[in-house]
């Protein structure tokens, strides 16, 4: 009985292992190919055009505590002038007289 049982277990073990290792049907095979026009839209290269200012880097005026700093938006970029005793931030100048 014992052997009958082990015969059974080896018969349904390769059978199942069988199955399991079988190729993937072609619908699988077209799923998993890749898409490089999907990457294309996460690279760095595309994404860059869409990054703007991140942070500020001062200038520092002279000896003071004054800085200025320059900031990227989709409408172009904007140069601020910091005085922090006074806890002002102004434009540096007129950027529409400038224009």
């Amino acid at each position: 009985m014992s052997r009958v049982l082990n015969l059974r277990s080896v018969v349904f073990f390769a059978t199942a292992s069988c199955l399991l290792l079988q190729p993937p049907a072609a619908s699988q095979v077209l799923r998993n190919k890749a898409n490089y026009k999907l990457a294309r839209k996460f690279s760095r290269s595309f994404l860059k055009q869409f990054s703007y200012s991140t942070s500020v880097r001062p200038h520092w005026v002279g000896k003071t505590c004054r800085f200025w700093y320059s900031y990227k938006t989709s409408k172009g970029t904007t140069w601020y002038l910091v005085d922090p005793e006074e806890g002002k931030k102004a434009p540096l100048f007129d950027h529409v007289h400038m224009a």
